[in-house]
């Protein structure tokens, strides 16, 4: 563990679980979680990214008998994922949607291994080309005013997932697009106009309640003012 407790990064592990969508029982798997509850933005190295280091190992030997080949991994979900020598965060290839990540519960990343996938509920991380339905795709039509200060995702309320969706489409605009609507409801911060982090941050601050949702539309100069 490289982080202490109470210190930015620290994660527990827990495990293994028995995976209930298995009714054979052999499906196990074991629960990374990031205590410090931070939102992971991307305005900054250590603000953008938290990296898990995670090693499941058996003895080389047990009663001098050498366990190689005792153990294969490549029926293992997280291994048919794809395990890519490619060590480029930043490219397709070294993207493994079989470790799911969740929020509060809540699956935002990535797919189980009885086949349930991330979709736009409550969090939005669908991939644009996925098979599953996108609801933060453009669309025609609609208002050209904004139905509710600060909803990226036009899921009827104003939180976390919302500033994640605002950052993500910032990070990655190819693969994360906010619909006509969402981008008029997620402009919530005047100067600068238009969708940026700062609005991203107004939202997180709602969801902290530093700041509330009846104030939005608001400006940078009281984001400002609210962080010293």
């Amino acid at each position: 563990q490289q982080y202490k407790e109470g210190t930015q990064g620290y994660a527990t592990v827990s495990g293994p679980y028995v995976y209930e969508g298995d009714p054979s029982g052999n499906t196990l798997y074991a629960r990374i979680k990031f205590e410090d509850g931070r939102a992971i933005q991307p305005t900054g190295q250590s603000e953008h990214r938290d990296e898990v280091q995670f090693r499941i190992s058996i003895p080389a030997a047990i009663d001098g008998k050498s366990t190689k080949g005792a153990w294969d991994p490549t029926n293992d979900w997280s291994y048919l994922g794809g395990i890519s020598s490619d060590k480029d965060l930043k490219k397709e290839e070294s993207l493994n949607e079989n470790m799911p990540m969740y929020v509060n519960g809540v699956l935002v990343w990535g797919t189980e291994p009885d086949g349930t996938k991330a979709s736009g509920s409550e969090y939005v991380f669908t991939r644009n080309g996925g098979s599953s339905p996108d609801p933060t795709q453009p669309s025609s039509g609609g208002s050209d005013k904004a139905t509710l200060w600060g909803d990226a995702n036009c899921d009827g309320t104003v939180d976390i997932s919302d500033a994640v969706l605002i950052m993500q489409s910032q990070a990655n605009p190819e693969k994360y697009v906010l619909s006509k609507q969402g981008a008029l409801n997620a402009d919530c911060v005047d100067n600068p106009k238009g969708v940026t982090s700062t609005d991203a941050l107004a939202i997180q601050m709602v969801e902290a309640k530093t700041l509330k949702q009846t104030d939005l539309p608001t400006t940078s100069d009281v984001i400002s003012s609210l962080q010293k």
